[in-house]
């Protein structure tokens, strides 16, 4: 068990095997379970089959089926991806192919950011459906798990009842289907 330089974050890796070259700032490490509790805001949980800790910067460069559960304000997120870089200190993942899922929506984006209250997901774009409720992108886009409502920013489209509405700046409520906000939609 260890912790960031935020001292309000801390890990702990259990590993089936874990190696180091001499005089190397990386441990090599075989089918990880990583726990990452920042205590006042999330849990993630990770999986994965191999991958690196560069112990001297608190970062994951993991490989092979991943899969990570992040708990935040009493809700589960799934994520999964090939490989993944994760940067404990400044609270991100990062991934050419995350694919995240929360209450039936699937997000298809390259970042994950947990280092505010909300859930950022970034990428160019960032592709979103559920089910055949609706779908969408958007450049990023920020959960709000406890008000179910999702900002969308930049250029952003959503397909919903068969209306395609975009815009810059997109409030949709996720759990009613309806968009909140109506100036400069089109």
């Amino acid at each position: 068990k260890s912790s960031s330089k935020n001292k309000e974050i801390f890990y702990t890796i259990e590993s089936e095997m874990i190696n180091a070259l001499s005089n190397s700032n990386n441990l090599s490490i075989f089918k990880p379970n990583i726990e990452i509790n920042n205590k006042n805001s999330y849990l993630l949980k990770l999986s994965a089959n191999r991958g690196d800790f560069f112990f001297e910067s608190n970062q994951f460069d993991l490989s092979e089926q991943i899969n990570v559960d992040i708990y935040k304000d009493k809700e589960k997120i799934k994520l999964f991806a090939e490989n993944v870089f994760i940067d404990i200190d400044k609270e991100y993942l990062s991934s050419k192919n995350l694919k995240v899922n929360h209450k039936d929506i699937t997000f298809l984006g390259r970042e994950v950011s947990l280092s505010d209250n909300l859930i950022s997901i970034y990428g160019t774009p960032i592709s979103f459906a559920k089910n055949d409720n609706f779908e969408g992108y958007s450049n990023e886009i920020k959960i709000d798990l406890k008000k179910n409502l999702l900002y969308l920013s930049g250029a952003s489209n959503i397909l919903i009842d068969g209306k395609n509405i975009s815009g810059e700046n997109i409030i949709f409520d996720y759990k009613n289907n309806s968009i909140l906000n109506s100036e400069n939609l089109r």
